[in-house]
């Protein structure tokens, strides 16, 4: 069985993660939501001063830390000066401790929310209203180009089923 994940993998439309940016955008309190999304764009194209995909942040202290082999070897602040890693950073990485790691926009965009003060509350409703994009039925989300033909390459031969909650 091959399972994927419709997001980012059978469809990468960007207009589903910039109504999420949007939501942020209007949603994080005093207008501190202004400009998330010129932000995320330069992490994504590796112009930030210290956040780059594949990174862990700690958006509360403003922490940025390189772990590779998930384990904290280096930290820098927001703008990419080194810094001690805090002692209860040090070490392996836990799945659900502080750090956040940032491996697609959602993951972005919302560590960069939480930065500017987005609570749960605002990072559900964004994401809510993305989902509502997705699902309307008019919405016809962008393709991968190769698509179908590696859906026919993993079909050869088997069957094939795709499920989703997706329309």
């Amino acid at each position: 069985m091959v399972l994927f994940d419709l997001d980012g993998t059978l469809h990468d439309d960007p207009r589903v993660t910039d109504h999420y940016a949007a939501g942020l955008e209007r949603a994080i309190p005093e207008g501190r939501g202004q400009g998330l999304r010129v932000e995320a764009e330069a992490v994504v194209a590796g112009a930030h001063p210290a956040v780059l995909p594949g990174c862990f942040v700690e958006p509360a202290r403003g922490l940025v830390v390189h772990a590779p082999r998930w384990v904290a070897e280096t930290a820098t602040d927001w703008q990419g000066h080194p810094v001690a890693v805090p002692d209860d950073l040090r070490g392996r990485v836990q799945h659900e401790g502080p750090l956040r790691y940032l491996g697609d926009r959602w993951q972005i965009l919302g560590a960069l929310a939480a930065r500017r003060g987005a609570g749960r509350p605002v990072l559900h409703e964004a994401f809510v209203l993305a989902r509502r994009f997705v699902n309307d039925r008019a919405t016809q989300l962008a393709r991968f180009e190769c698509l179908d033909d590696v859906l026919e390459r993993l079909a050869a031969g088997r069957r094939l089923l795709l499920a989703t909650n997706t329309p």
